[in-house]
């Protein structure tokens, strides 16, 4: 017991009122007739008083009467611990439906329908169920719910997609959803149980909240060939693994094709560990090829594993232009040279005059040198401004053209002369920073001529001087990407131009401002390619901003309307996929995922171990009813006294006025 408002105790000291009252209570004596006084003698008499308690009970109920008054104000209550959750415990029921692309095996998906439909038909009337579908995504596709009609139609409208499974992934999902369900709930695994699948750890398979049990559905007796391929050179590699074939199969025809023709065909040759390959040695593909795709002849438990796409060979060249100081042109000799003797990637050079009109469309070329940016006419200057914008890839040079003092164009930069040595080395601040990816050195012996000293730019310094300043910096503005030089490449300016590295570095920052080999030629299916606009900074760290999908049906995915808002797609099916970017398109060829082709399930020993540990025996059922109300029992609720302390108040305040009633008439009747 606690009283919640304490000081109201202080009142107890006003017991005491009654108490003197009673005793300052006399009653007077009756008078009695008498004759004159006048004759009687005079004589002191000294009289005492004795004051004592009277009416006891009378005194009593006042007592208390105040008592409980006081009580009521102190408010005493009492702490108690009651579960609201009274009612009877709920039963849940999960079920996780394996949908990934090995279900869609031989009978494994129908084997799975049945099996579920079965157990609901075995689940008690009142039972909670719900159905969650997973691949390489988990996705409700029932609430919780009595009525398995519900369940059945859901389960018959679906299919097995081309994503691949995480097993570990769904069995904490659904141990966490059974933690947030009231009553008590099982999980039950609908899958074939590929080996493919499990995840490292085998402790991931065990639920912790809820017991799991499993119906596996695979068919021992499937027989699958799966298939792979790669460019080998100029050749074309392909693989073919045998599962659960006789020595006696024949061996299928392999062939590949371009856009649907048939191009080739091969020899499957044997090779170690149950592995057949073929290959299309230097084959001539047709102008214009879209799509390369190679198939393998055979009726087999799974076929979408018997097609492999390719996307067709890289287009190794880069458009270029170089925008040079003077109008003869004579300027960008060496640029130009030293551009054209790259052979991978090839570039092909356009030269323009910097300071003349906007003669040429910069959105045909992936690249722009500026090879002084103090020759930039206002026109050239808005137009590479907005082409930045969109997404090109500009490299500046801040040449001798560039007063001292002066802003740099386009870059917000700007160039002081320098008062100290007339040479400075060059250092690399980060050579594992993706431009140098395919530079070899990490150092560059190169010296610079009356270098000169650039501030108030912002961006990431990749190279500065020996004298700690900034050399090569790389910046963006909006889609696109500005590669700053703070001095110029011409040989009287610095002996980088005549050195054995100014090929090898040139090869590597071209290849990488034209995002040569930055998007992915390789994709699979259940894989998520984030399109649009991309935030600050992303772009210099990621990959090039994708600003429009074309499907492997060749059709567009964005509108003109969606076009550079964010959005993130789900490759579903395989073929070959376009990736927009502003430097042009590019090819990804989307298969399925190789986990899923191997249909070998979880060895015998292996599934019983996963039996056992999974077991409400091995696992402590959790009714979450129970827990919510002991959870809410710790919570401490008071309860006050006033339903009982109100009531005898009242009683107490009855009584004493019936007896003090009583005994005033008693002295009126004595005074009478």
């Amino acid at each position: 017991m606690a009283l919640l408002t304490p000081l109201f105790l202080l009142g107890l000291g006003c017991l005491a009122i009654p108490i003197w009252l009673h005793l300052m209570n006399r009653s007077d004596p009756p008078a009695q007739p008498f004759s004159s006084t006048l004759l009687l003698k005079h004589s002191d008499q000294i009289t005492s008083s004795e004051r004592s308690l009277r009416y006891w009970f009378l005194l009593v109920l006042r007592l208390l009467a105040l008592l409980i008054l006081i009580l009521l104000f102190a408010q005493p209550a009492m702490r108690v611990f009651q579960s609201e959750n009274s009612g009877p415990t709920e039963n849940n029921v999960i079920l996780l439906l394996d949908r990934s692309l090995s279900m869609s095996a031989g009978q494994r998906w129908s084997s799975a329908q049945d099996r579920l439909n079965q157990l609901l038909d075995s689940l008690p009337a009142g039972t909670s169920a719900q159905l969650l579908a997973a691949s390489d995504r988990l996705e409700l596709v029932q609430e919780p719910t009595t009525d398995f009609a519900t369940i059945r139609a859901s389960v018959q409208r679906l299919r097995p997609d081309q994503g691949e499974l995480n097993m570990a992934a769904l069995i904490a999902a659904a141990d966490d959803l059974a933690a947030g369900l009231p009553g008590t709930s099982e999980i039950h695994l609908f899958s074939d149980l590929q080996a493919s699948n499990l995840p490292t750890r085998f402790s991931d398979l065990v639920p912790s909240r809820a017991p799991l049990q499993l119906h596996p559905v695979g068919d021992d007796e499937s027989s699958n060939a799966s298939l792979t391929a790669a460019y080998s050179g100029s050749d074309i590699q392909a693989w073919v693994q045998w599962q659960g074939f006789g020595s006696d199969q024949p061996l299928p025809t392999i062939s590949l094709h371009t856009d649907g023709e048939l191009l080739a065909s091969a020899e499957l040759q044997q090779e170690s560990g149950g592995l057949w390959s073929a290959r299309f040695e230097q084959p001539e593909f047709p102008r214009d090829t879209r799509t390369l795709e190679v198939r393998l002849d055979l009726q087999d438990s799974l076929l979408a594993d018997n097609r492999y796409f390719l996307a067709p060979p890289a287009a190794n060249s880069v458009r270029a232009l170089v925008l040079s100081a003077t109008a003869s042109l004579n300027d960008s000799l060496y640029l130009r040279t030293a551009l054209q003797s790259l052979s991978d990637p090839q570039v092909e050079v356009d030269v323009q005059y910097a300071g003349g009109g906007v003669n040429f469309a910069l959105d045909d070329y992936q690249l722009v040198l500026l090879n002084d940016a103090g020759a930039l006419s206002d026109g050239i200057g808005e137009a590479l401004e907005s082409w930045v914008g969109r997404g090109g890839n500009l490299l500046l040079v801040a040449g001798s053209r560039v007063s001292n003092g002066e802003n740099i164009p386009i870059s917000g930069g700007r160039l002081q002369l320098s008062n100290g040595s007339d040479q400075q080395g060059l250092l690399m601040n980060n050579s594992r920073h993706s431009a140098f990816s395919r530079f070899a050195s990490n150092s560059l012996a190169a010296e610079l001529y009356q270098p000169r000293q650039l501030s108030g730019f912002s961006g990431n310094v990749l190279v500065q001087t020996s004298a700690g300043w900034p050399w090569m910096i790389e910046q963006t503005r909006g889609a696109g990407r500005i590669l700053l030089l703070a001095h110029s490449l011409a040989p009287d300016a610095t002996s980088l131009s005549l050195q054995p590295e100014f090929v090898p570095l040139l090869r590597s920052l071209v290849s990488w401002m034209a995002e040569i080999n930055r998007l992915p030629r390789q994709i699979k299916t259940g894989d998520r390619i984030l399109l649009g606009a991309s935030s600050s900074g992303e772009e210099s760290s990621g990959a090039p901003v994708i600003q429009q999908l074309f499907l492997a049906n060749g059709s567009p995915l964005l509108g003109l309307s969606e076009q550079g808002q964010r959005r993130t797609y789900r490759i579903d099916e395989p073929g070959l996929y376009g990736l927009q970017t502003a430097s042009g398109l590019h090819h990804a060829a989307a298969n399925i995922p190789l986990a899923e082709t191997s249909l070998a399930a979880v060895e015998p020993q292996l599934l019983q171990r996963w039996r056992e540990l999974a077991s409400p025996e091995n696992i402590q059922v959790v009714d979450n009813t129970a827990v919510a109300g002991e959870s809410m029992a710790l919570l401490p609720e008071w309860r006050t006294w006033e339903n009982w302390l109100l009531p005898a108040l009242l009683a107490l305040l009855l009584a004493e006025a019936l007896f003090a009633n009583a005994h005033l008439r008693v002295r009126r009747e004595s005074l009478s």
